[in-house]
């Protein structure tokens, strides 16, 4: 795929607009992601509950980004192939949003901390290999 193997980061907000987030752990309520496109140009997809964004910025120097990623906890990781099948049926929330865009087919994946937790799982075991 066209994205596949390219640098992702994961942010985890701790955005509580609405009522029922405030059940989730603290720091990990809401996610979004950016892509690198190219050393200075990167996507970011926000998918919020009416509404998804889609924003394209450029980043002068590398550091620029960093100070934007910096205030939040965050993952890298890279954008995978999905598998060939259809991806397990969810709700449509800013972590299904974002496990389609990584490719990652979990269906108790369903959290921001979870996911947080999944990656985190998968990077420990691709450098123990």
């Amino acid at each position: 795929m066209i994205l596949s193997g390219k640098d992702a980061y994961i942010i985890f907000e701790d955005n509580t607009t609405l009522w029922w987030l405030k059940f989730l752990k603290r720091g990990f309520r809401h996610c979004k992601m950016y892509v690198k496109i190219t050393g200075k140009i990167y996507v970011e997809l926000n998918p919020l509950s009416n509404q998804m964004f889609l924003l394209v910025h450029f980043f002068e120097k590398e550091a620029e980004f960093k100070k934007v990623i910096h205030r939040e906890v965050h993952l890298k990781t890279k954008i995978k192939d999905a598998p060939l099948k259809t991806a397990p049926f969810g709700a449509f929330t800013c972590v299904e949003a974002v496990k389609r865009a990584l490719g990652i087919h979990r269906f108790f994946v369903i959290t921001p901390y979870q996911l947080y937790k999944y990656i985190l799982g998968c990077r420990k075991k691709v450098l123990t290999k």
